[in-house]
């Protein structure tokens, strides 16, 4: 099982130097326990020269397998992993200036340089060695190199006006070596793109699941100060940079030249939204109900409710067609005793928890139905903790949801409660010849005494506590 341990005490580790800067005094602060056997035990220090954090060991980093990510990584990636929205980010802060020539080194399934070109903003190109950017070329038609940067022929010699590299260079062992290659592929007055985890979120208080995220261990050798990340961006020769840190991830943009800094301005949600109605239309089941389930979310969470109006019918007879799930009465009994949340994926989507939350809350404001949203909102919570159990490293989302689907659920229950009690027995149906037979009577009370044990239990241990 995962579990992260800061230490009550450091030591000082002189073994194993920085790999962001080369220095021999850090203090060991954190134990990470990977639950891997090929791992076993990791130990993290900070750097006392940069501030950034690092894994301890002669080589930390197992790397991607093709024969795991490929049938069942890039499924869950798809429906729900990508955060397509914030690899957009550094982009749309660009605003109109974001226009040229483009290449993704590490691109991953391809998003953003799919993006780029369907925005047509310019030629795109992504370069990726894990086995997903194979799949993402056939599946969105991007142009995509399954090669490293240095042996691309397709752009030897090429310039390019943006270089953009999100969530890579925490996962090579030379970053100020890998800085200087983008440099190697960029106009004179052209501008980088990074992104990375920041070595602010190594802390206590800090999420566990994005803390998780955040170190991947057997797979990021370190983690960067912002500090650190500014030096190593001079020192490849980029005079002119930007970097925010959000205490959770850092962002930079790069030049030779000056720029003005990007944002702050306000995410294009519409033309991302077009993205997504976009790629939506492609034929590959888990691509299209990954779009559609974005849609319809983001859709509800930005307030363009025109949108999920329309996205919602197309997830609902998406996920009847392509995975037998119904939406309007779900039935989870056999995805909740699936042991593996990955390798439920494909007969499951990861996106099913989330869509049945947005899907409960959808109910409620927009369709008016108390009791679909409750039966919605109730599967909801118990997909979500089924994902937190059996996927705990891939349920950031899941995490994030689970107490608003929770509160929402009790919320619905005692909605429906204070209009199911109050009705009478003696009160007469519309049709005086159906009036309930002796055994329909006794059910009803049945049932009214059981919603009175309920609400007297809650009542006893405290109803606003309860919902809390």
């Amino acid at each position: 099982m995962y579990k992260v341990d800061f230490l009550e005490s450091a030591r000082i580790e002189t073994q194993w130097p920085c790999p962001a800067c080369g220095a021999a005094s850090a203090s060991v602060g954190v134990s990470v326990d990977t639950g891997m056997v090929e791992l076993g035990v990791q130990e993290l220090a900070q750097c006392g020269v940069c501030g950034s954090w690092f894994f301890l060991g002669e080589d930390p980093v197992l790397g991607y397998q093709d024969d795991v990510i490929e049938p069942k990584y890039w499924i869950h990636y798809v429906q729900v992993g990508a955060g397509i929205d914030a690899m957009l980010r550094p982009v749309m802060a660009l605003g109109e200036r974001a226009r040229g020539t483009f290449l993704d080194v590490g691109c991953g399934f391809g998003f953003v340089p799919d993006f780029w070109s369907k925005s047509g903003r310019g030629e795109a190109i992504g370069l990726e060695l894990a086995a997903y950017g194979k799949v993402g070329k056939r599946l969105l038609g991007a142009e995509i190199h399954h090669e490293y940067l240095a042996e691309c022929e397709a752009i030897r010699g090429r310039k390019f006006d943006f270089v953009y590299s999100s969530e890579v260079i925490e996962h090579v062992r030379d970053p100020q070596g890998f800085l200087k290659e983008l440099a190697g592929v960029l106009a004179p007055e052209g501008m980088v793109m990074l992104t990375t985890p920041s070595a602010s979120c190594v802390r206590k208080d800090f999420e566990e699941t994005r803390l998780h995220s955040a170190l991947s261990p057997g797979f990021h050798y370190f983690l960067l100060s912002a500090e650190r990340l500014e030096t190593l961006l001079e020192a490849a020769g980029f005079a002119f940079h930007v970097v925010e840190d959000n205490g959770e991830r850092l962002t930079a943009w790069a030049s030779r030249v000056p720029f003005e800094k990007p944002g702050p301005k306000p995410f294009d949600w519409e033309e991302y939204l077009g993205y997504l109605e976009k790629v939506s239309e492609r034929g590959d089941p888990h691509l299209k109900g990954g779009m559609l389930y974005r849609l319809f979310k983001d859709g509800m969470n930005t307030g363009h409710m025109d949108v999920a109006r329309r996205a919602f019918p197309r997830l609902e007879e998406h996920a009847k067609n392509a995975y037998g799930i119904d939406l309007n009465f779900p039935n989870i009994s056999e995805a909740l005793q699936s042991p593996d949340f990955l390798d439920g994926s494909e007969q499951y989507p990861a996106w099913l928890g989330g869509a049945l939350f947005m899907a409960g809350i959808y109910a409620g404001n927009e369709l008016h139905d108390a009791q679909r949203k409750l039966r919605l909102l109730e599967a909801s919570t118990h997909m979500l903790e089924h994902e937190m159990e059996t996927g705990f490293q891939f349920a950031q989302e899941a995490a994030a949801f689970l107490p608003a689907a929770t509160y929402n659920y009790r919320m619905a229950l005692v909605e429906l409660l204070s209009t199911e009690i109050p009705r009478g027995l003696d009160r007469e149906v519309p049709n005086v010849y159906a009036r309930p037979d002796k055994k329909q009577i006794k059910a009803f009370e049945r049932r009214l005494l059981e919603l009175a044990g309920t609400i007297n239990t809650f009542a006893r241990s405290g109803l606003a506590k309860w919902l809390q």
